[in-house]
């Protein structure tokens, strides 16, 4: 059986997936210049292959026949990362930001304007480093009494959600590509971690896009891999890294051992306290990089745990702030069982009990 789809949309859908005619044909087991005709007439298409592109695309079957193509996801568009601008993004980075986009829409749906708005006052009032603790609720004290980085994540997760109005998603990208990326053209903002990263790479980058956020500025990075004239990236390492690890109690570390103690003891990365130490005049440039090999040689950290229910993994991905409005919304006849559910990633039968 032979379908008939707007060609339109079937290259809008293409595009915004980050496949190439010749990748999606090789996909598909066809010849490039059968595909490339679909797109061009929208005729002849055998439904097996539809849904099989329905399925690449991560696209619904029922687009394939809308009057016309959606306007294109906007992106986060200060691309900070020169090399992820000339080389592109892979498709996995691209869906995740065609989520964090409809997840944000949403959210913006479900509250209105005035409640984002309202939500961001803080934002007026918060121009330091220790005025943004103030803000989370988290002393210094509280930092290193959490009983693991794990938990530490999660506090500092959650306030950013609960006391600033950030939403902050996970999804798990290419762990070469990127690290983090924010929204901040129209409220709510949102923050997209790489969860392919440890924990302590996830607390940095918070407080990273945090940075770009208070200063109104979207955008992708990737913090290891940084072009020299990216100052803005820079400001944002230092502002995070400062929170993290204020002036006054930067601890001297000057071996693979005391920076390892220490960063057992804050709940940070070991770069984190290097860097710390080099901000601080505790070692030399070439010291620095000295530690900063002999980090890079130690073995990645595992992520162990508990397994997790189809709820957890929800809410772990989507975040507890957005999981909660999902739910709000279904309650307050906002938003129906079907849109809720593929928001959430959750079966109907679960969302009707939660």
């Amino acid at each position: 059986m032979n379908i008939r789809v707007n060609p339109e949309v079937l290259e809008w859908a293409r595009r915004e997936a980050g496949y190439t005619v010749d990748e999606i044909a090789k996909l598909l087991d066809v010849e490039p210049q059968t595909y490339t005709n679909w797109e061009i007439t929208g005729t002849d298409i055998p439904l097996g292959k539809l849904k099989n592109i329905s399925k690449q695309y991560k696209r619904q079957l029922a687009v394939f026949f809308l009057p016309k193509s959606p306007p294109d996801t906007q992106k986060p568009s200060d691309y900070r990362n020169f090399r992820l601008l000339s080389s592109g993004l892979s498709k996995k980075t691209l869906l995740a930001i065609r989520r964090a986009r409809k997840y944000l829409d949403i959210s913006a749906g479900v509250m209105g304007h005035d409640y984002w708005t309202n939500k961001y006052a803080w934002m007026n009032e918060v121009h330091t480093e220790a005025q943004l603790r103030s803000w989370l609720g988290i002393s210094i004290s509280d930092q290193q009494s959490f009983k693991s980085i794990n938990e530490a994540f999660k506090a500092w997760r959650n306030n950013l959600e609960s006391n600033l109005g950030i939403l902050v998603f996970q999804f798990r990208l290419p762990a070469d590509e990127v690290q983090a990326f924010c929204f901040s053209d129209t409220p709510p903002f949102g923050i997209v971690l790489n969860s392919a990263h440890h924990y302590s790479k996830r607390i940095f980058s918070l407080f990273h896009e945090i940075a770009h956020l208070m200063k109104a500025q979207s955008g992708i990075c990737y913090h290891d891999e940084l072009d020299a004239n990216q100052s803005q990236e820079f400001t944002c390492n230092e502002f995070a890294g400062k929170f993290l690890v204020p002036d006054n109690i930067v601890p001297l570390a000057t071996t693979l051992e005391e920076l390892t103690y220490h960063a057992n003891k804050l709940k940070v990365s070991r770069e984190v306290i290097l860097r710390r130490n080099l901000e601080s005049d505790f070692i030399s440039k070439n010291k620095f990089f000295e530690l900063l090999a002999e980090i890079k040689k130690l073995p990645v950290p595992m992520k162990g745990g508990r397994s997790t229910s189809v709820i957890e993994k929800a809410q772990a991905s989507r975040g507890q702030l957005f999981f909660n409005l999902i739910v709000h919304g279904v309650q307050a006849n906002k938003l129906d069982f079907n849109t809720a559910s593929d928001a959430l990633g959750l079966k109907i039968n679960y969302l009707m009990y939660a």
